[in-house]
């Protein structure tokens, strides 16, 4: 078991770093795409509505909440896997903050209640997001990979352990290394 975690994690960190790079090629397309509705002179491309109603924004606020109280929870059990699992939920909190936020100011530049080329702040948080969810996951991957490497620590604090630890009683006849 102390083997499979840190490979389960390593496995999960590279799924979510590519659904991450997914999703900003995803904005990106949808940037590109959108760009042509404000270059083109009469053009017949029209932009994607972003329905932010109660039910979105409810469903959201319940999950921030939620997801905010599992990370609280997770991260106070020092564990591989509650580790991983609280840098999840951070993740998730962030990015439905995010994802919150620019929905309700894409919401409303689609209705044009405010400057209408504000609408690609949706995708643009998006690839924020992804890029935020891929630094994480790669910081835990590192940290996995080197369990599983074997790394130890420096040998001159190793051999410090050592001398206190044959020093510590009378009783202690050897210490095998």
């Amino acid at each position: 078991r102390t083997r499979l975690e840190p490979i389960a994690i390593v496995i999960l960190s590279v799924i979510m770093c590519a659904a991450s790079v997914l999703v900003i090629y995803e904005s990106i397309n949808t940037i590109s795409n959108g760009a042509g509705y404000f270059t083109e002179v009469n053009t017949t491309k029209t932009l994607t509505e972003i329905d932010m109603s109660a039910l979105p924004i409810s469903a959201m606020a319940v999950t921030i909440v939620s997801k905010a109280i599992l990370f609280f929870l997770c991260y106070r059990i020092k564990t591989p896997t509650m580790s991983a699992l609280s840098s999840d939920h951070q993740n998730d909190v962030a990015s439905n903050i995010v994802a919150l936020i620019c929905g309700l100011i894409g919401s409303f530049a689609y209705k044009k209640s405010i400057n209408e080329k504000l609408i690609f702040i949706g995708p643009m948080g998006a690839i924020l997001i992804s890029l935020y969810i891929i630094f994480t996951w790669i910081r835990q991957a590192n940290g996995q990979v080197k369990r599983l490497t074997g790394l130890t620590a420096d040998p001159r604090f190793l051999s410090q352990i050592t001398w206190i630890t044959y020093h510590h009683s009378p009783l202690i006849e050897k210490i095998d290394t």
